[in-house]
């Protein structure tokens, strides 16, 4: 990964963790790998992982998440595209639970 890729990155995580941030949740940053945990206010626990691209490989990134999913944590892809929206992915029956709970 080049250097600048790895800024990229970086700065794409910092936003995303501000994102939750501003909602009220807590993030932690997990060492091994630069994803996140986010804590939400109502007892939550997310594993997100963030992606800045132009063009989006969801197959490819969502058997990443699975792969990297500490056990009973659902995930949540963050991803955007430069100077775009952010936009989170997630298995809709833990959104919708998430939502209606």
């Amino acid at each position: 990964m080049s250097n600048l890729s790895r800024r990229k990155g970086l700065r794409g995580e910092r936003e995303a963790a501000q994102v939750w941030k501003d909602a009220g949740a807590a993030v932690r940053n997990l060492e091994y790998d630069g994803d996140h945990l986010i804590l939400c206010v109502g007892g939550t626990v997310l594993h997100q992982e963030v992606k800045l691209a132009e063009r989006w490989k969801m197959p490819e990134w969502i058997a990443q998440c699975e792969a990297e999913l500490p056990p009973g944590i659902p995930f949540v892809l963050a991803l955007r595209r430069n100077g775009g929206k952010w936009y989170g992915l997630m298995e809709l029956d833990k959104l919708a639970r998430i939502v209606c709970s």
